[in-house]
């Protein structure tokens, strides 16, 4: 017999004396996983609620800065560099917000997954993935999670070369 990292046999780790790892209680497993599944739910309604909220509050924030600009005397200048800044700096936060929400979002589906493993009847994750011949396989950049970053980033470069062109054109003032 080989000795294990203890120095004991093998098999003396398995004698009746030593308890067997224990199965979980199915109700207990099917309580965390509805509770995984809850959070899940409810992380992915969070992510969509924010993107919402952000994605309106960006395409007013264009408006008036467009509403600004419009005016041929352009006293708001400075403001316009401003609002365009300010706008840069929240895309840079709703990414890392939206980032993180899409974490959380795969922790609990994960969480999900390993209290499925213990269950007889799997309800929901397995039911809910693609087959393995969907057309998501094959075109990776056409995730949701991507274009939600896509979309992010453009806002971002939107105000990158809003400012660009508003401190070259004025010479900087």
């Amino acid at each position: 017999m080989m000795p294990n990292q203890s120095g004991q046999d093998a098999d003396a780790t398995n004698s009746p004396e030593t308890p067997a790892r224990k199965r979980p209680d199915p109700e207990d497993v099917r309580a965390v996983y509805q509770a995984a599944l809850s959070i899940y739910a409810y992380e992915g309604a969070q992510i969509w609620t924010r993107f919402s909220a952000m994605l309106v509050a960006h395409s007013i924030l264009i408006v008036v800065i467009g509403q600004l600009l419009m005016d041929a005397t352009n006293p708001f200048r400075f403001f316009v560099k401003a609002l365009a800044g300010a706008g840069f700096l929240v895309s840079l936060l709703w990414l890392m917000i939206t980032v993180r929400g899409f974490r959380y979002h795969d922790i609990f589906l994960e969480a999900a997954r390993e209290q499925e493993a213990h269950l007889s009847t799997p309800p929901f994750v397995q039911a809910t993935q693609f087959s393995a011949a969907s057309w998501f396989d094959y075109i990776g950049w056409f995730r949701t999670r991507t274009i939600t970053y896509g979309v992010i980033v453009l806002f971002a470069a939107l105000y990158l070369l809003l400012l660009y062109l508003l401190f070259t054109s004025s010479g900087g003032h």
